[in-house]
């Protein structure tokens, strides 16, 4: 189909490529300046390591719960990119995607500007949101925060999720460097909500005090499971709870703890949000390939940890259920501390899946140091192997980059 088709301008964003390198803003603030973008709504904003996802689910849920127009830009996305621009949690629509889209790209040419992937969509976000006169939108940071192209919005309030070391090449290679990527995003006089276990904490806290901006501690209570579901209650700012969450593992306690705490400043900012809302909300949440049980015997589960620290919760998640042998599939990036994520797991067997990109992981690669892996062209065929493998008792647990969950979702729904 030609390029100005819905298929053609689709191909056209995809094949604009990741920017990994001379990281800044000038593409974003180009595009910005250029289709003279504008903020008409409040903006929160979220950033970390791990669990912006599922912080931006549990605020954009509880928003439309509470009848609010709300915006949500995310990503990556699992199966289609429209996924990435929500409007009360729908995908933007297929006609309105082609029509911005195509607006931006005769900007490009007539300004003879660049954008990446990431900088092309979240200026259609942008002008998607104002559009549609959204009244709260939940924006999901890219990479870090200071340089991330979401950056140019202006968050009047800051989640900031669990930070460890990760695109360590761009961010740094320590944890301070890496917090202060992220607290870059905090503008002067808005609200920042932290974790108070939070390992860029002290990092978060100086920039914070530096911008005069609210500093809000969060501690909370995992409960663990409450009737199948995953339980919390807030200790500090105040005591809440508990409340049940559609999202499992222990770590879904602080993300959804760091959301309601958000929740709370937005009621002080004059919005009406009851408490039935807040319910419904954490009870409904969605964030695909997030510790989702997808069968059983075996038990099949699959999660998008893709760093050691994700790794590492998932670890501790594992004790959520009861099994006789883990079978590992695994797929991820090839930039990914793979070695890392893979050496203390406690695997039984171990399926290596590649993913036919250019930043896949090359299966064989995983062989040279862990030789019992077994390892396959795609993840759908890791897949059939580990279920001829597992007995009615084991896991067979699927982990790795969201794309390849994406593709493992697929295998699992054509059968």
């Amino acid at each position: 189909m030609d390029s100005g088709s819905y298929e053609g301008i689709y191909r056209r964003v995809e094949a604009l490529g990741v920017k990994m390198e001379n990281y800044d803003l000038a593409n974003i603030t180009g595009l910005y300046n250029a289709l003279r973008l504008r903020q008409d709504f409040f903006t929160i904003h979220v950033v970390g390591t791990n669990g912006k996802g599922s912080v931006t689910a549990f605020l954009s849920s509880t928003l439309t719960k509470a009848g609010y127009r709300t915006g949500t830009f995310v990503s990556p996305h699992v199966f289609d990119l429209r996924e990435r621009i929500l409007l009360d949690n729908r995908m933007i629509p297929k006609k309105d995607f082609h029509r911005l889209a195509a607006k931006i790209f005769e900007c490009m040419e007539k300004n003879n500007l660049e954008a990446s992937y990431f900088e092309f969509t979240t200026a259609l976000a942008a002008m998607f949101f104002t559009e549609k006169k959204v009244r709260i939108a939940v924006l999901e940071a890219g990479l870090g925060g200071r340089l991330d192209a979401t950056n140019l919005f202006n968050g009047q309030i800051n989640v900031i999720t669990s930070i460890s070391l990760e695109h360590m090449a761009t961010l740094g290679n320590t944890i301070e460097k890496i917090a202060f990527e992220k607290a870059g995003i905090i503008k002067p006089g808005s609200v920042t909500v932290i974790s108070e276990k939070n390992a860029g904490l002290e990092t978060v806290e100086k920039i914070a005090e530096q911008k005069k901006s609210k500093l809000v501690k969060v501690s909370f209570l995992d409960n663990g499971l409450l009737k199948s579901k995953q339980s919390f209650e807030l200790v500090q700012p105040l005591e809440k709870g508990p409340y049940r969450i559609s999202l499992l593992g222990h770590h879904q306690a602080e993300n959804a703890a760091l959301a309601l705490a958000a929740v709370l400043e937005l009621q002080k900012s004059g919005f009406a949000i009851p408490e039935k809302a807040v319910v419904k909300g954490f009870l409904s949440a969605e964030n695909p390939g997030r510790l989702a049980v997808m069968g059983k015997k075996p038990l099949m589960v699959f999660d998008c940890a893709h760093n050691p620290s994700g790794f590492e919760t998932l670890k501790k998640n594992l004790s959520l259920f009861k099994f006789k042998r883990l079978l590992l599939v695994f797929s991820v990036m090839k930039d990914k501390e793979w070695k890392k994520m893979l050496e203390s797991f406690p695997f039984d067997e171990l399926f290596v899946a590649g993913m036919n990109i250019e930043r896949g992981l090359e299966p064989r690669d995983v062989k040279k140091v862990f030789p019992q892996a077994r390892v396959f062209e795609d993840i759908c065929s890791a897949i059939s192997a580990a279920k001829k493998s597992a007995g009615k008792n084991d896991l067979i647990l699927v982990a790795g980059s969201i794309h390849a969950i994406g593709m493992a979702l697929k295998c699992v729904k054509k059968t």
